[in-house]
């Protein structure tokens, strides 16, 4: 009987030793795609409206963040000087991206009867533009913590450029156990916290310059009711 050709021979190894070693023969699995969590279901509570034409406009800037984190890798800080990218999963978008369109979410559940707008606002005299800026933002592998740095400033329009407010939140949030999952979760805690501070301060400042612009208006109606009197008495008087 004549042995099989070599070609016959070497497929036959190759399949006998894919079967014996299967792992090593089986492709890698497709990375995890990871979307930061949706915000979770709010009030109601009173929608700000205190007397305006129209409702005030928040506009939000994309975020800044590290330049190691401007694309869909999903990384982790293992040391001072280490960023390592978790090998199992990435962003569904761009993390830069994610946090702003994530923080707007939360924004306009928290500032009912606002505009809150990410690319096409309108620009009224009651427009806010947010800029903000996360550095540094790791998470800490060996620590297992999500840190955090994040400065932001509420301008009174694009076009001004007049600062309203600036404020800061630094955190330090847990990750247990470390996994791009959890870290993901992180985020979306750290951007609840951040949201309900940055809304608070901009409905205080939009009330506080409204009510200021209530009272320069009434006291300019006061200044001229003496006028007005005064007139008025001198008439009577050229009558009498």
């Amino acid at each position: 009987m004549m042995p099989p050709p070599a070609p016959v021979r070497r497929a036959a190894l190759v399949i006998g030793l894919c079967g014996l070693l299967a792992t090593s023969c089986r492709t890698a699995p497709d990375p995890v795609m990871l979307t930061l969590p949706l915000p979770a279901a709010a009030g109601t509570p009173e929608p700000f409206s205190p007397g305006m034409t129209a409702p005030p406009v928040l506009q939000i800037r994309r975020v800044a963040l590290p330049e190691h984190l401007l694309d869909r890798h999903v990384r982790y800080r293992l040391g001072a000087g280490t960023v390592v990218n978790w090998p199992d999963a990435t962003w569904a978008d761009r993390l830069d991206v994610s946090i702003t369109e994530h923080l707007a979410m939360r924004l306009r559940a928290a500032l009912p009867g606002w505009t809150v707008c990410v690319r096409h606002c309108p620009l009224q005299p009651q427009t806010l533009t947010l800029r903000v800026e996360f550095a540094p933002f790791d998470l800490l592998q060996p620590q297992g913590e999500l840190v955090a740095d994040v400065q932001w400033w509420l301008d009174r329009s694009a076009l001004s450029g007049v600062l309203t407010h600036a404020g800061q939140l630094k955190h330090r949030e847990p990750v247990s156990p470390p996994t791009a999952a959890t870290q993901a979760v992180a985020i979306g805690r750290l951007l609840d916290l951040l949201a309900a501070q940055i809304a608070s301060l901009s409905r205080s400042r939009l009330l506080s310059e409204h009510e200021q612009r209530q009272q320069d208006d009434d006291g300019q109606r006061n200044a001229q009711k003496p006028q007005e009197d005064g007139s008025h008495d001198v008439v009577l008087s050229i009558k009498r």
